[in-house]
């Protein structure tokens, strides 16, 4: 099982970033800039939740598949890390 983020969620993603980036308002730039990162989060917990249930299925989690999560769980953070960069702009 890969760390890969499903089409659809990076399509969301891409468009909450985009408007991000385009809100001349600071107010509905920070809501939106808050928004992208809970979303962000609902992602990440979903792939999670996908990589336990995947991990577990044969009952027993072996050290390559410990290594996933943990992959995903970096990859969600540096996601948040970098919505929060382009914020900050």
């Amino acid at each position: 099982m890969g760390n890969k983020v499903m089409k659809i969620d990076l399509i969301g993603l891409a468009a909450t970033w985009t408007l991000t980036a385009t809100q001349l308002n600071e107010v509905f730039q920070l809501v939106q800039l808050i928004l992208s990162c809970i979303a962000t989060l609902i992602i990440i917990v979903f792939t999670i939740w996908k990589w336990y249930k995947g991990t577990t299925a044969d009952g027993k989690i072996t050290a390559d598949e410990i290594q996933d999560g943990i992959d995903v769980i970096k990859d969600g953070v540096d996601q948040i890390d970098n919505i929060t960069k382009k914020g900050d702009k």
